[in-house]
């Protein structure tokens, strides 16, 4: 029995709970598994399509990262300056980061439960 051919309900509730999990997590080991299995389940579900567009969060991630700690100017440890002299502080980046793999892991979630509903 696949996944696809049990009760739309069940979908559902695995979908909900994984996503919901995807999003609270803030520990990085827990961060890394709600990227890592998405990232599989995706490219066994849709094979080169889902490989490429889970390649191209990986550079969501990285642009969204450094967005987040340019216009966020928190924490203590300062990286570097900007051009008009606001700080590019490590906890920015560190958050930037965790917030930009929630989101991709969302995204890759949301991909898998079309592809399966």
């Amino acid at each position: 029995m696949t996944f696809r051919s049990y009760h739309p309900a069940v979908n559902f509730i695995f979908f909900a709970a994984v996503i919901t999990a995807a999003i609270t997590f803030n520990q990085p080991v827990f961060l890394a598994i709600s990227y890592v299995c998405p990232f599989i389940y995706s490219v066994a579900l849709r094979g080169k399509k889902a490989f490429i567009f889970n390649m191209s969060l990986i550079v969501f991630i990285a642009c969204f990262t450094c967005l987040y700690a340019y216009n966020n100017h928190f924490g203590i440890t300062v990286l570097s300056a900007t051009v008009i002299g606001n700080s590019i502080t490590l906890e920015a980046v560190a958050l930037g980061a965790v917030t930009a793999v929630k989101i991709a892991s969302v995204l890759m979630w949301l991909s898998c439960a079309n592809a399966v509903m």
